[in-house]
């Protein structure tokens, strides 16, 4: 009976993984938001039917326990010290349960139980990203030419959506293209090189007719960095994302300085960026007021000017008490105002420990993991809050979709070198 068990959860392993990837793919294109639920709740369901198909815990990767557990550590730190415990508390809990659920995506026999039905997941998942793209692009389309104004405003918080689905498309496309090389061609080869022109094309409309500019740069930064992969050593691309990355701990300043030494530029700067760049000053002052530990995870809503910062705001985020801003819109700048330097020392060490990872890959699977990677990392720069369940639960599904990539392939057949 025991074993009947274990053998019926290993065989539905990867149709379900294959149904929480088609979800994120297509519901979750098409509805802001439910990434987060999608990808907890099917972390939880994989990481229990594992369980019952190994017969013993699958654990998560030592390196991402030991991360979080440093991670929880620093807001329950930065939480005690906060001003407001009564918001750094609830969410350091609410934070933790989103991200101890989807540690367990990093667990190498989930991957591993998932990548032995590849042939089943990879049959449908790629088909599932090109329609889920393909309705986002017409759904775009259709509010914004013909919409009414609400309609329009509805097309610009599908741009959370459009990104996410972005994020989860990488490892479909990396897996299609690698799939897709060999020199004989046979139907299903030509049938993956059809599917990787769709997916592509599809993704392309998408970025054009979003709303979303931080989207256009993500996406655009990317194909920049996969096409430097064919001139470029990947090792000193890699070196050269990590100084880039780097230069970034220095963002709030930086706008600050930019702010000081050329008003003018930033005056006629597009609204939504000026309106940011005057929010990177004001959490500036509010750093170097809390320099230590921050204003806590959740402490950096509503934050309003300081009396030494106030220059003459001219965005109505910077100006009107009565509009409260959300968060920082830099990931950069969040964890110096909630978490202090331990947070960005901690964030800029995940990125480039993804960075080290992603160089262990076979060259081709490298080349979209630099894409992956810099999707992700310019979207944080610039766009969501750092907490978004939805966000965070998308980068863990696309880094657990390469993770199955990576275990699928024979390395024979994923990188040209073996």
């Amino acid at each position: 009976m025991v074993v009947a068990g274990r053998t019926w959860a290993a065989r539905f392993l990867p149709i379900l993984a294959l149904g929480i990837l088609g979800l994120a793919s297509t519901v979750g294109a098409l509805k802001s938001g439910t990434d987060g639920a999608i990808g907890i709740g099917g972390a939880l369901v994989l990481g229990a039917t594992a369980w019952i198909a190994e017969g013993r815990f699958p654990k998560p990767e030592t390196r991402v326990v030991v991360l979080l557990g440093v991670f929880l550590a620093v807001c329950a730190a930065a939480s005690m010290n906060a001003p407001s415990p009564a918001v750094a508390w609830p969410m350091t809990a609410q934070l933790a349960s989103v991200f101890v659920p989807l540690a367990w995506l990093s667990s190498p026999a989930l991957q591993g139980r998932v990548a032995a039905g590849a042939e089943t997941l990879f049959r449908f998942w790629p088909w599932l990203v090109l329609g889920g793209m393909v309705v986002l692009g017409f759904y775009v389309l259709d509010l914004t030419m013909h919409g009414s104004p609400l309609d329009k405003n509805r097309s610009v918080k599908l741009n959370k959506a459009a990104s996410c689905a972005m994020l989860i498309a990488w490892p479909v496309l990396a897996f299609l293209f690698v799939r897709a090389r060999p020199a004989v061609l046979t139907v299903a080869r030509i049938s993956d090189r059809v599917l990787v022109l769709g997916i592509g094309l599809a993704v392309a409309s998408v970025v054009i007719l979003t709303q979303s500019v931080t989207t256009k740069l993500a996406v655009g930064a990317a194909v920049l960095v996969m096409g430097a992969t064919c001139c470029v050593p990947l090792m000193w691309l890699r070196r050269g994302l990590m100084i880039l990355a780097l230069m970034t701990v220095v963002w709030p300043f930086a706008a600050r300085g930019l702010l000081d030494t050329a008003p003018r530029v930033v005056e006629h700067l597009p609204y939504s960026l000026k309106a940011r760049f005057e929010i990177w000053d004001i959490m500036s002052f509010h750093i170097e007021k809390r320099p230590l530990f921050g204003y806590g995870p959740g402490g950096s809503r509503g934050l309003r000017p300081l009396d030494e910062s106030v220059r003459g705001y001219t965005s109505v985020e910077a100006n009107d008490p009565t509009v409260i801003v959300a968060h920082p819109h830099n990931s950069i700048t969040q964890l110096w105002v909630e978490l202090g330097p331990a947070g960005v020392a901690l964030g800029m060490f995940l990125a480039l420990a993804l960075l080290v990872r992603i160089g262990r890959w076979p060259r081709t699977l490298q080349t979209f993991g630099l894409g992956a990677w810099t999707t992700g990392f310019v979207l944080s720069l610039a766009a969501y809050n750092l907490w978004t369940d939805a966000v965070i639960a998308a980068m863990a599904l696309s880094a657990f979709g390469f993770g199955v990539v990576q275990k699928a392939l024979p390395l024979s057949v994923s990188d040209p070198r073996a």
